[in-house]
């Protein structure tokens, strides 16, 4: 009922979500692990699968429920202050004093801090908005991990053109390059023409996935064909895929720190990127570019599939598309 989940409105009605037994752990592995096989349900909660997907939704709820008591509280606490306690009368027929009750706040829009104070505040509370938002935090987390991983091979790839490709000059380079633009390309507008929320999130962990996997096969290319469709597969997965994330947060993040966020978004993978393919670029002078990319490939799936595992919010975003909003 509250917050508002239309998906959870989708799934049953209250009087169904009333019947299932959160309190004795339906949905959980620790639960569904022990039940007994002869164990009644009500009809709607029968389905084990059903069970764990209420679970993941009303985990998210209850995340929601403990912010907004959060931010209550805040408001509560920011909204009026109290000034001096002042007696006037202490004597047998009792105790007399006044308090001024204050407004907390001016009214007024940080007046006096200055841009750059401004600038570091907003920056400030976007960040922790970012990191106690669960659902923004792990998408966050995924694409940081995406950007460092696999999407920073700009540094490695005249190495990669020179030595596995027996590139003379910079034409080699330049068909990988636009391999993966036209990838890029593809992947995007494919994406503008899909409709359906579920496949959204299908396409997220797949693009994930390959996103992993398309480094490792160019990595393996031994001719300049081989090379291009390799790139061209990075460009479509690995551009999908952060097309998908950032729509995800600008469909979490509230009207008031989107903008703070989604920039937050892009800094968080312009730079993390930056500071890999600097790291990438001087470790491939010495091993090479091959190995780098074969090797960031394994660990980013590696990650994917263990945060996928491991976190409901993102196993209810790959099977539904759907995630409760911040």
């Amino acid at each position: 009922i509250f917050p508002h989940n239309p998906e959870a409105a989708k799934l049953a009605t209250i009087r169904e979500w009333l019947a299932f037994d959160y309190e004795a752990g339906w949905g959980t592995d620790a639960f569904e692990d022990t039940v007994p096989e002869d164990a009644v349900f009500p009809e709607r909660w029968d389905s084990v699968d059903e069970r764990y997907d209420a679970r993941d939704m009303l985990d998210q709820q209850f995340a929601l429920l403990d912010e907004y008591m959060a931010q209550r509280k805040l408001v509560l606490q920011q909204g009026f202050s109290l000034g001096e306690v002042v007696t006037e009368q202490v004597d047998e027929q009792g105790i007399r004093f006044r308090v001024q009750v204050k407004n907390g706040t001016t009214g007024r829009g940080r007046v006096g801090q200055g841009m750059v104070g401004g600038a570091l505040k907003d920056m400030w509370d976007g960040l922790v908005y970012i990191y106690t938002s669960k659902p923004i935090a792990l998408i966050i987390i995924l694409v940081a991990l995406h950007c460092a991983l696999v999407m920073s091979f700009e540094s490695i790839m005249p190495v990669f053109s020179r030595e596995n490709l027996g590139a003379t000059d910079g034409s080699i380079l330049g068909y990988l390059v636009m391999g993966f633009g036209a990838g890029s390309l593809v992947g995007t507008m494919l994406l503008a023409g899909v409709r359906s929320e579920k496949v959204k999130g299908q396409l997220l962990i797949w693009t994930s996935v390959f996103s992993g996997f398309t480094p490792m096969l160019l990595a393996v290319s031994f001719n300049v064909p081989m090379g291009v469709v390799a790139s061209i597969g990075m460009g479509l997965s690995q551009a999908t895929m952060m097309a998908l994330t950032s729509t995800y947060i600008q469909t979490l993040a509230p009207d008031r720190l989107r903008g703070r966020i989604s920039s937050l978004y892009i800094l968080h993978a312009g730079g993390i990127m930056a500071f890999a393919n600097l790291g990438y670029g001087i470790a491939a002078d010495s091993i090479s570019a091959s190995p780098i990319l074969f090797t960031t490939g394994v660990i980013f799936v590696v990650l994917v599939a263990l945060l996928g595992v491991g976190q409901p919010i993102l196993r209810q975003i790959y099977r539904t598309g759907q995630v409760a909003t911040a």
